[in-house]
């Protein structure tokens, strides 16, 4: 190879290397978008979306509610805490449980319009949200199995989120 050659495959690499910098700086290491919510389903039906989200924190009922939703598709996932949002797992537990449940703790639901035009929702049953980091913003992934309501339907959920917003409020709180 002449010496042109070289440098024109130097400077290639050096630009494709240049713009996945970029792209991981723009996407972060999961590849989602800041304030963005990825989810996959798969089982009895299949699926996937990227939502907005948001945490909304109550100071006085120590929950968190993580919302992702855009149109007829969301996911929301709340955070029961001891004291105060923390890193670290919060086991799914079954929303028929009730009662005094252990914390820190989540129950998670998801719904999502089919081809069809029926709403199919789920509500989580095992697994865990995993919150890697709390401040300002919030980051982290779950691994849910949800079975539909009234249904034998199972789905295995998993997702990340990446950088959402941690709105703390006690006006309104649930």
């Amino acid at each position: 190879m002449t010496r042109r050659g070289w440098i024109g495959l130097v400077a290639v690499a050096v630009v494709l290397g240049g713009g996945t910098a970029v792209a991981r700086s723009l996407l972060g290491s999961t590849g989602i978008p800041d304030g963005q919510l990825q989810v996959e389903w798969r089982g009895a039906f299949r699926g996937q979306a990227t939502l907005p989200a948001q945490l909304q924190w109550c100071p006085i009922t120590r929950l968190g509610t993580l919302e992702a939703i855009s149109n007829d598709t969301g996911m929301l996932v709340s955070l029961r805490e001891r004291d105060s949002l923390i890193t670290g797992i919060h086991p799914i537990l079954a929303p028929e449980l009730g009662g005094d449940l252990p914390l820190p703790s989540a129950v998670a639901s998801l719904r999502w319009v089919r081809d069809t035009g029926t709403i199919l929702g789920f509500q989580g049953q095992y697994g865990a949200v995993d919150i890697e980091s709390v401040g300002a913003t919030a980051s982290g992934s779950f691994d849910i199995g949800m079975r539909r309501a009234f249904r034998a339907d199972t789905v295995r959920v998993r997702g990340n989120f990446r950088n959402i917003p941690v709105v703390a409020t006690a006006v309104g709180c649930p």
